[in-house]
């Protein structure tokens, strides 16, 4: 799409070189600078998205108190941000203590509304591949990692 726009837009400038070839340089000269412009407006932007991703909170944990025996993981995510999470998306992974290798892995999707500084919890199965089929999760004391991948923020 953007490629389209910028071959259109190349167009038009060549067009207009050749009917006021007196204005081609300011012309050209204008459109290096929208680019240059819009350019940087992107890659801040995505880096400034980038960092309110990373610093929203993540954490699971196994927990029989607060959680169903079918729904045996509690995932808390803190939003430090102003504004509320509307819904994120998650990669989650067990690990054995002391091994690189998940033994579990899910993607999930949740619309868990996450108020600005606030925290919130839910329980959740564990619906996902198993790498080991012989592993029980409640008792294999396995080291849940998750990361964030996506965030929509509410508006």
């Amino acid at each position: 799409m953007v490629a389209v726009a910028f071959a259109l837009l190349m167009l038009l400038v060549g067009i207009l070189a050749l009917r006021f070839p007196d204005y081609a340089i300011r012309i050209i000269g204008s459109v290096v600078i929208l680019i240059v412009v819009f350019v940087g407006w992107y890659v801040t932007n995505r880096r400034m998205e980038e960092a309110r991703r990373q610093a929203v909170g993540i954490s699971f944990a196994l927990d029989s108190e607060a959680c169903d025996s079918d729904r045996p993981l509690q995932l808390t995510i803190t939003n430090p941000d102003e504004e509320d999470i509307a819904k994120s998306w998650i990669k989650l992974s067990g690990y054995r203590p002391g091994f690189s290798d998940p033994v579990y892995e899910d993607r999930l999707e949740t619309d868990l509304i996450v108020p600005g500084g606030g925290s919130v919890s839910e329980c959740l199965g564990l619906d996902g591949y198993w790498l080991e089929k012989n592993i029980d999760p409640l008792t294999a004391s396995l080291d849940w990692q998750g990361k964030l991948t996506r965030i929509h923020w509410r508006e």
